[in-house]
């Protein structure tokens, strides 16, 4: 069939789909997408399409067929391209979440805090509680090894006020707010 503007990425996208989710076959819908990224960028789910390969470089990651040190690089570079590329799409939010929790585990305190901080400011009210209030516990402690005791008091006193009174996490957070805001004085 001839190229069509409307239909050509819209058989791609759905192939990628049928591949990536109902086959499981990751690396053949990573392909797909990619084609629509390279060829359609003005294709209305190409955003959908850049957080995609994030996924399914997970994926690939967690099953072995991709090894770590490959798959680091390609899944931080799908997401960041969410958020630098594609600003105002609504997965920008879970794409910092996303860099925020993978920069917090790898110990690079000052990228979580950046993409944790992305997180909450555009992300704020939109989510459930606990996943809102787990990026702030993540943050105040990026803040904290960063050395930024005023930065870290501050959300470690949002998360104490947001914080269920049976979140376990609650009494180290107050143990350190006032062992931070000690070191203000």
């Amino acid at each position: 069939m001839p190229l069509s503007a409307d239909y050509t990425p819209r058989a791609y996208w759905c192939s990628a789909v049928v591949y990536s989710q109902e086959l499981g076959e990751c690396t053949k819908g990573i392909e797909y997408y990619q084609h629509i990224l390279d060829n359609w960028p003005d294709y209305k789910y190409v955003w959908y399409a850049q957080f995609l390969l994030g996924r399914y470089y997970e994926k690939l990651q967690k099953t072995g067929a991709l090894p770590k040190s490959e798959a680091e690089a390609k899944i931080d570079g799908a997401y960041e391209a969410v958020i630098e590329e594609y600003p105002d799409c609504r997965l920008v939010p879970v794409a910092a979440l996303k860099l925020g929790r993978r920069n917090f585990k790898r110990g690079q305190s000052s990228d979580a805090a950046h993409y944790l901080g992305l997180f909450v400011q555009k992300h704020a009210g939109r989510t459930p509680n606990h996943v809102f209030i787990t990026a702030l516990y993540d943050l105040e402690r990026s803040y904290e090894k960063m050395g930024d005791s005023y930065l870290a008091a501050e959300v470690y006193r949002i998360f104490v006020e947001m914080a269920e009174p049976d979140d376990s996490r609650l009494k180290t957070a107050k143990a350190k707010l006032k062992e931070l805001e000690g070191a203000e004085k």
